[in-house]
């Protein structure tokens, strides 16, 4: 079973990429990224212009995989603009999950953000809903959306605003309980872990994944 696993450079699909190859749950992973990055050498890592992928003909067999995971995401200040945001977030995620559905692949897991939602009047989580249900809509037998909350965990580029939400996660982690439970900081590796257990269970259709419940999966996985 192959799977392709788009964002491997960040710290959610790393992870992902990092696990499934030590735990040998894939007989090949791919890890398509703009320039080469530092994977256990058993993972392609083949370089993609994802800004063109209609001209990668050449790179066709990149998608031909039977699940596909999609770890991208930026922030609009390290994107520069909302535009440069959308073509990362929205652009890249929806494109690739076509042609990886166009490969074969019969299930998505996808990353997105606690709060995504397509009518949000906040930029950010509008995009991410907005993503979501175009990934939906591809003809997946399976799409799994996971909403994580503030990620915790080492990252190659530095956002302060994670390191403050990290320190006043840990500080106050055990009042997050009942009704905002959700909103807790997760680490980088419980996601990766959520996505790695999903995809080897069967549940047709599109599944939602809330932060608590990502919490749950992960330590399952």
């Amino acid at each position: 079973m192959k799977a392709v696993i788009v964002g491997a450079s960040g710290m959610i699909g790393h992870q992902v990429a990092t696990i499934a190859a030590r735990e040998k749950l894939y007989s090949s992973i791919v890890a398509p990224s703009r320039r080469k990055i530092g994977l256990p050498e058993t993972i392609e890592n083949p370089v993609v212009d994802f800004e063109n992928l209609e001209s990668n003909a050449g790179h066709s067999a990149i998608w031909k995989a039977d699940h596909y995971f999609c770890c991208i995401g930026t922030t609009i200040k390290v994107a520069g603009s909302q535009a440069a945001f959308r073509k990362v977030d929205y652009d890249i995620a929806v494109n690739t999950a076509r042609l990886a559905r166009q490969g074969g692949a019969s299930k998505a897991f996808i990353v997105s953000a606690l709060g995504a939602d397509k009518n949000s009047g906040i930029f950010y989580n509008r995009v991410k809903g907005e993503m979501e249900e175009a990934i939906a809509g591809i003809g997946f037998q399976e799409t799994w959306i996971f909403r994580p909350s503030l990620l915790t965990g080492p990252r190659k580029d530095a956002r302060p605003g994670e390191v403050i939400g990290q320190i006043f996660g840990s500080v106050f982690s055990p009042l997050f309980v009942g009704g905002i439970k959700k909103y807790k900081p997760i680490p980088g590796e419980t996601v990766a872990r959520a996505l790695l257990c999903a995809a080897f269970l069967t549940r047709p259709g599109v599944n939602i994944v809330e932060s608590d419940q990502i919490q749950e999966l992960g330590k399952a996985g």
